[in-house]
């Protein structure tokens, strides 16, 4: 892809090229423009996209990308074997300040007004049903490390832990099940547009840029526990921040009971062990294989300390237990402070 290209399909002449959070990308004046390879296989969720996108930028949401047609009308444009989309944004500088609980919530409220049916980016009322798929592949793989034979250090890592976190994964998938049969829904309980995994990365520096490709449709506190989940793994101050964010996260929408118990289903299955142990196996030709053995390693000896803040869930995050009841399984009672 070159600046022929760009000027034939789009009629746009780029001031200078480079890569922007990992995509190719172009500014011409005051726009950002970003090339989105996509697959034929992706049809379908492609479009939906695309009318995610096209409703949060009618309802003012900052920061969101248009899609652009090419010269043709068409919104994918074929290069060689590869095809693209394009993306223009138009905002894309501010202070540099951390995303607060209170931003998130607001971009919540806006998308609980999509009201248009989905299929491939629906993720409502599914994640008992994606958990034991990816527990049954992650089984089988460690069935088939444990025959074979350990020929690597992170090989030897993952036999060692797996009954554990795939303990946690059985635990949540049972927990999640039960909530959703007996904890009754409040108005927010509905889907709303969000992420596949929302971090304090997101929408963070000079550039909080909103990708569409990085969304899916779901309860709103698949992105709650995403964010709280980085923190509670990766600093010493982590909790402080979390709790600091879901108070910020209240004053626009609050959690009902059912919000709280999802949550807390969603922290208690492993899913940073589930996509570390996959991203090491699903592509052996893969560079920074030390650096997944790394995060592998500190997931292990985290589990102690994450597994204390499950077992004071209603402590640490300050739940109204007068009306709001949160069970615990019977395991996680013993290990209560």
């Amino acid at each position: 892809m070159d600046r022929e290209f760009l000027y034939f399909h789009y009629g746009v002449k780029p001031e200078q090229m480079f890569t922007f959070s990992g995509y190719p990308a172009f500014s011409d004046h005051l726009v950002l423009y970003l090339m989105i390879e996509v697959f034929e296989k992706d049809r379908d969720e492609l479009f939906e996209r695309y009318r995610l996108s096209q409703f949060m930028r009618t309802q003012n949401e900052q920061f969101v990308p248009a899609f652009v047609p090419a010269r043709g009308g068409n919104y994918v444009v074929r290069d060689g074997e590869r095809f693209f989309v394009l993306l223009r944004l138009e905002q894309w500088n501010r202070d540099q300040l951390p995303v607060t609980g209170s931003e998130l919530a607001a971009f919540h409220y806006r998308g609980f007004y999509f009201h248009d049916s989905l299929v491939e980016l629906n993720r409502v009322g599914k994640w008992q049903e994606y958990w034991e798929g990816r527990l049954d592949s992650l089984e089988k793989l460690y069935q088939q490390v444990l025959k074979s034979g350990p020929a690597t250090d992170f090989d030897e890592w993952f036999l060692q832990t797996f009954s554990y976190f795939g303990g946690l994964a059985e635990n949540a998938i049972g927990y999640v099940h039960d909530t959703l049969l007996d904890a009754p829904p409040d108005p927010f309980d509905r889907g709303t547009i969000c992420h596949e995994r929302f971090t304090p990365a997101h929408w963070s520096g000079r550039t909080p840029w909103k990708n569409p490709f990085e969304w899916v449709y779901d309860h709103p506190v698949r992105d709650l526990a995403e964010y709280v989940r980085v923190l509670l793994l990766q600093e010493e101050k982590g909790l402080a921040r979390a709790r600091k964010f879901i108070e910020d996260y209240q004053s626009i929408l609050p959690l009902s009971g059912l919000a709280w118990r999802l949550m807390f289903s969603r922290l208690l299955f492993p899913v940073h062990y589930f996509t570390v142990v996959e991203e090491y196996y699903d592509e052996p030709e893969k560079k920074g294989k030390r650096k997944l053995l790394q995060r592998l390693q500190r997931y292990a000896q985290a589990s102690e300390a994450y597994e204390r803040i499950l077992a004071n869930f209603v402590q640490v995050f300050r739940i109204p237990a007068n009306r709001i009841f949160l069970p615990l399984p019977e395991w996680l009672l013993k290990k209560k402070e």
